[in-house]
């Protein structure tokens, strides 16, 4: 909810916001829920006997009262009628008919005297208000494309709405089954803002998972009598907190990945259709039990320049991690000691420090790697990951987490995405997102890197020692290698970047320039090559970048048509052809110096890409024919 709210422009710790909720505070969902925020304006609520109502509530003294409801788990008739608003009460749900004061008819905008309890709540989940929260049991919200008998709900039929009748800005689903996912649908479609209840709720089985485990490891201690039942129950106690954040993390990134794919949903649909197909065919999705559009609506969405609606994302999220997991499961990664790290990390600190031994020979090891890993690698890189580079590089799942693991931890990714999630509340949160599309960008550059030309991954370690110290200078360096005087896409970026004042100019000099460091690997390889310092490749390299403007070429492969799994690879074929004229010039000026051959290269290849330019936009054919004539104009290696 916090999220959903972050995108309207709204920080709901620090501003007051309205809310309806289905539910009463002695409800365990519903009770935490309308306790996480001091500034909520809980206008009405309803559950299975009361109906509340508020109609100009105050966000301290609510909260207090709601407080105490919650501590003495009473219901809505418990509630302290000096509490409530002029106009408002609790009616019960059985009366015949219920007043409607001034004060409840111009929040609701209706002129009817009095209602009955069903014909209020309708009105209710219709109000224009900031957010629904359900904490309740029933579905109350489904399709104007189905019928009631179709939700198959019938002791709410009479109170249900369709989504596309509700008002709110933000659905929060505490409660499963709230809303068919058609309604979810449709209430995204017309303006509001929601994920799923499996999304929503994805917390409470999280927690349990690690309950679980912590508990399957910390039984071996207490068998062989390293540790007694009463001191586990201590700790326990002690790690509550600790497990608190370490689930909530995991549901931050999830929302997280939800929202990078949200960034442009129009453009994001061929890439979505391709998964759904992919999934198809390899993790058991059958797109009508999930109500995700078929080819002909998929058409009809691109002609609208419309995209996916965040619950049918949601959907994909979930089959890509189960793909991912499974996949993972079924190869010899798990029992790689490289990523052990991706065990350690999922228990406490306290934990961590005390029973490393234990964790390795946790009874489900394997499964808690995968699922990390799964986790780890979809939210941050997107449910689309996985699916391309094993199809662009006709390799396994597990090579494909391998050269994700790898890349990451050379760029210092994970580092990355938390300095850009510190900005909260402080940087807008689509400015956020597109932050993190850049970084997961340059990973999966690097990460199909490792696939192409350093397979088979024998020794992950080894490839990590050998490129970390390299990569690293290459990417201090990028701030003064390239200039944004010569380059206004970066100009732009630090325009934008530096427009928030909320990042060092260090920050935004580095994010300005994350997309110039995709070739980082090639660059360390051609200094490791020809014998010279990472610093004096680094610096041809980017002298010559600007002199050819490679930048443009890159640019131009980018905007080439991808809409099938063979146009990707014929772009990645001329992408690497590129890159490799690139890194032969950059070779030839280091080994030539400033002679008249190297200069006569260099004058010929940027006069033909001058020329091109003049042909924009150039298609595969007219980059082919350059990038050939290049490749002529290079010495031979």
């Amino acid at each position: 909810v916090k999220r959903h709210f972050r995108h309207l422009g709204k920080d709901i710790q620090n501003e007051d916001f309205t809310v309806v909720g289905i539910g009463d505070m002695g409800g365990d969902v519903f009770g935490n829920g309308m306790l996480l925020s001091e500034h909520i304006l809980l206008k009405a609520a309803f559950n299975h006997r009361h109906i509340f109502i508020d109609p100009n509530p105050s966000a301290a003294k609510s909260f207090e009262e709601r407080k105490r409801l919650f501590q003495s788990s009473g219901g809505w008739e418990k509630y302290s009628r000096a509490q409530i608003s002029q106009g408002g009460g609790v009616y019960e749900r059985s009366a015949k008919s219920i007043e409607i004061t001034p004060e409840v008819k111009a929040w609701l905008g209706i002129e009817a005297d009095s209602l009955t309890p069903n014909e209020l709540i309708r009105e209710l989940l219709k109000a224009d208000v900031e957010l629904i929260y359900n904490g309740g049991i029933g579905t109350y919200i489904k399709a104007t494309s189905e019928s009631h008998a179709d939700v198959r709900d019938k002791a709410n039929d009479e109170v249900r709405v369709n989504g596309g009748e509700m008002r709110a800005k933000v659905l929060g689903e505490g409660g499963n089954l709230g809303a068919t996912q058609l309604g979810r649908i449709e209430y995204w479609q017309n303006g509001g803002r929601c994920c799923t209840d499996a999304i929503d709720n994805s917390a409470g089985v999280d927690c349990s998972d690690h309950e679980v485990n912590i508990k399957i490891l910390l039984g071996e201690a207490v068998r062989a009598e390293r540790l007694t039942l009463e001191e586990r129950d201590e700790l326990l106690r002690d790690m509550t907190g600790e497990v608190a954040q370490l689930v909530l993390q995991d549901n931050y990134l999830q929302t997280q990945a939800l929202s990078v794919a949200q960034l442009n949903p129009a453009g994001y649909l061929k890439t979505a259709a391709a998964l759904i197909r992919y999934l198809e065919e390899n993790a058991g999705l059958d797109r009508a039990v999930e109500f995700l559009p078929d080819e002909a609506e998929i058409n009809r969405r691109a002609e609208a320049g419309k995209g996916l609606s965040n619950p049918e994302v949601a959907v994909l999220l979930s089959y890509s991690k189960m793909h991912c997991q499974d996949n993972l499961l079924g190869s010899d990664l798990p029992d790689d000691p490289n990523f052990l790290p991706a065990l350690i990390r999922y228990f406490p600190a306290p934990l961590q420090q005390q029973y490393g031994t234990e964790m390795q020979q946790h009874y489900l090891r394997r499964e808690i790697i995968a699922n990390q890993l799964a986790n780890r690698v979809i939210n941050r890189m997107g449910m689309h990951f996985i699916q391309r580079c094993s199809e662009e590089n006709q390799a396994s799942v597990a090579d494909v987490v391998r050269a994700y693991w790898v890349a990451d931890i050379l760029l210092d990714g994970e580092e990355r995405f938390r300095a850009v999630q510190a900005l909260d509340n402080r940087l807008p949160a689509e400015a956020q997102m597109r932050l993190c599309a850049d970084i997961a960008e340059l990973i999966g550059h690097v990460a199909g890197q490792l696939l192409r030309s350093k397979r088979p991954f024998d020794n992950i370690g080894s490839l990590i020692s050998h490129y970390r110290a390299p990569t690293t200078e290459f990417m201090q360096q990028l701030p003064e290698r390239i200039q944004a005087e010569e380059h206004p896409s970066i100009a732009e970026r630090e325009t934008w970047l530096g427009s928030y004042n909320v990042l060092s100019q260090q920050d935004v000099a580095m994010l300005a320039r994350l997309p110039f460091a995709a070739n980082v690997l090639a660059v360390v390889d051609l200094a490791a090559k020809i014998g010279k310092p990472i610093a004096t490749v680094a610096k041809a390299y980017f002298m010559l970048s600007e002199k050819l403007n490679m930048s443009w070429i890159y640019r131009a492969i980018a905007k080439l048509p991808s809409d099938n799994q063979w146009q990707s690879q014929a772009g990645l074929a001329m992408y690497e052809d590129a890159t490799n004229i690139h890194l032969a010039f950059t070779r030839d000026f280091l080994q030539a110096g400033s002679n008249s051959r190297a200069a006569a290269e260099i004058a010929a290849a940027r006069s033909q890409i001058a020329d091109m330019q003049h042909y924009e936009p150039a298609d595969l054919s007219m980059l082919s024919a350059l990038v050939r004539n290049l490749s002529k104009i290079v010495a031979a290696d």
